[in-house]
C-alpha cells in the first residue's frame, strides 16, 4: 500500500507525484489513458505556475521544445481593446507535450504510474482526486454542483499551422484570420463566452472557445454554424462531461468537452 495514491494524472496529479516522491513518499499515479494524449485547453501555461514546475527541469524542457515565452495579453472586445503586459513571460505549450513530460517527471523522480480506470477508491493512507470535475466520484460523493444545470459551459479548442508571414496573411481574401504574435495572448471577448488565441510548440497556433450555453443540442447547433461545417457529428458532444478529440494531420487537432464552470 503507497503512501498516497493519485487519481488522475493531468498536470495536477503528475507535478504532485513529482514532487512527493521527489521527498521520498511512494506514489501511486492512475490515469485512465495512455500518454501522450491530447486535452481540451487554452495551453497556456501562467507565468506564476513556472516557479513550481522549475525545480523539476520541466521549464527548461518546455523552452528546448520551442514553446513561445507570452509577455502581453490582448482583450479583444466589440467596441475597443486593451493590451498589457505581463509581469513575467508566461509559456504557450500543448497538453499533448506537457502532460506527457510531467507524466515521466513523474515516473523518474519514483511515482508508480498505471493505465487504469478506478471504479474504487484504492487503498493508500492518503487519496488525491486530480480529475478534475464531474468525475464518477463526484457523482457518489453527492457534489452539488453535479446537479447544478445554470453553469453550463460548452468548449472546444483546434490547431492551427502559424502563417509566420503576416503581410501575406493581411493582403489575403479575409477568409484568413492572422493569429496573434508568438509572444501574445490574444483573448476575444463575446456575449456568454470568450476565445482565447495563441501560439503553442511546433509552429501551432491553439484556438480555444468557451461558452455558456443552455443546452447540449443548442450548443451542438451553435458552434456547427460557427466552425462551418457541414454536419454536427465531428463536433456533437456526447454524455456531460466526455471529451473527445480527433486527430488528422498533427498540425490540426480538435478537442471538445461540455464541462461546468
Amino acid at each position: 500500500m503507497e503512501d498516497v495514491a493519485i487519481i488522475g494524472a493531468g498536470p495536477a496529479g503528475s507535478t504532485l507525484a513529482a514532487l512527493l516522491a521527489g521527498r521520498g513518499i511512494s506514489v501511486a499515479l492512475y490515469d485512465r489513458d495512455a500518454f501522450p494524449r491530447d486535452k481540451l485547453c487554452g495551453e497556456f501555461l501562467s507565468y506564476d505556475a513556472l516557479p513550481v514546475l522549475e525545480p523539476l527541469g520541466v521549464v527548461d524542457e518546455i523552452d528546448k521544445a520551442g514553446a513561445p515565452r507570452i509577455e502581453r495579453c490582448r482583450v479583444v472586445g466589440s467596441k475597443r481593446t486593451y493590451e498589457f503586459a505581463f509581469p513575467h513571460a508566461a509559456r504557450g505549450v500543448s497538453r499533448f507535450y506537457l502532460d506527457d513530460l510531467l507524466h515521466r517527471v513523474a515516473q523518474q523522480r519514483g511515482a508508480r504510474a498505471m493505465v487504469n480506470t478506478v471504479n474504487e477508491l484504492p487503498e493508500a493512507k492518503v487519496i488525491v482526486g486530480a480529475w478534475g470535475r464531474w468525475g464518477r466520484f463526484d457523482q457518489q460523493l453527492g457534489r452539488k454542483f453535479v446537479r447544478d444545470r445554470s453553469h453550463r459551459n460548452f468548449g472546444f479548442k483546434r490547431h492551427y499551422r502559424r502563417v509566420e508571414d503576416r503581410q501575406s496573411c493581411l493582403s489575403g481574401t479575409g477568409r484568413i484570420a492572422c493569429p496573434p504574435p508568438s509572444n501574445v495572448i490574444d483573448l476575444h471577448s463575446f456575449k456568454r463566452g470568450y476565445l482565447g488565441v495563441n501560439a503553442v510548440e511546433g509552429g501551432i497556433t491553439n484556438a480555444a472557445r468557451a461558452r455558456m450555453y443552455d443546452s447540449p443540442a443548442r450548443a451542438d447547433s451553435r458552434i456547427t454554424r460557427e466552425s462551418g461545417t457541414r454536419s454536427s457529428r465531428p463536433f456533437a458532444p456526447r454524455s456531460r462531461g466526455s471529451r473527445s478529440c480527433t486527430r488528422g494531420t498533427s498540425p490540426r487537432r480538435t478537442a471538445i468537452s461540455p464541462r461546468s464552470r
